[in-house]
């Protein structure tokens, strides 16, 4: 399957120079994938990543790139909050619609949707170990 971009947005220009402050700080604390990558300042990570709709029309590009209906299997591998897993699952009215994320923040601060799994893994060892399982039922 070739490379296809969802997102379809040119890069953005952005400060480099204010992030190169304290950026061996600031990696350390992103890596965790915490309140401060999700929701904290700008230079540790998103600066606050609410849902806002967006990702309906990035769903609707997917489920028409990949012909996608209620039948329709889907894992989102990075889901963080669950936004777009939450957006799909909405537009195809399906309950086949999975998110899966390392973040244990965004496993606690995910949208509520159809039915979330949410498995934490972490890499040792080069194998994926689970060690979180979580089911959501709206």
């Amino acid at each position: 399957m070739s490379y296809f971009n969802l997102l379809k947005q040119k890069n953005i220009l952005r400060d480099i120079e204010s992030r190169a402050k304290n950026k061996k700080k600031n990696i350390v604390v992103a890596n965790k994938f915490g309140f401060e990558y999700f929701d904290g300042s700008r230079d540790q990570g998103y600066g606050g990543y609410k849902y806002d709709g967006r990702w309906k029309k990035i769903s609707k590009i997917a489920r028409d790139r990949y012909k996608l209906n209620k039948n329709s299997k889907v894992l989102d591998v990075g889901c963080a909050k669950g936004f777009f897993v939450k957006d799909l699952g909405d537009l195809l009215k399906s309950k086949n619609v999975f998110g899966i994320d390392i973040s244990e923040y965004a496993l606690k601060n995910f949208i509520k949707t159809l039915l979330v799994i949410f498995i934490k893994v972490m890499l040792e060892n080069s194998r994926f170990l689970i060690i979180h399982l979580m089911l959501f039922f709206q």
